[in-house]
């Protein structure tokens, strides 16, 4: 298979730079989005930068996060506040 570097727009995300012959788009977001495509032009994989990489895993954790929780009992703010100050990780 052979694999090259290329760039495409997508619908729903409109650049606010051009791409260059390179294939890089830079996005409202700041994010940067390379594709690789094989022999037919389709894409085959996404490049993008290690930052941005990390923010999209801690994104998705935190989701997960949200989506463990979703059935578990809500508490009133005041109730949060009384539960951190007896734990003493809130001053008084």
């Amino acid at each position: 298979m052979t694999l090259t570097f290329a760039s495409k727009v997508e619908p729903y995300l409109s650049p606010v730079i051009p791409a260059d012959e390179g294939g890089v788009l830079c996005y409202e977001d700041g994010m940067t989005t390379n594709y690789l495509t094989d022999e037919r032009g389709e894409k085959v994989a996404v490049v993008i930068p290690i930052a941005d990489y990390e923010e999209l895993m801690e994104n998705v954790t935190d989701l997960a996060c949200v989506a463990e929780r979703r059935d578990e009992a809500r508490i009133s703010l005041a109730e949060l506040k009384e539960q951190l100050v007896a734990d003493g990780l809130l001053a008084h």
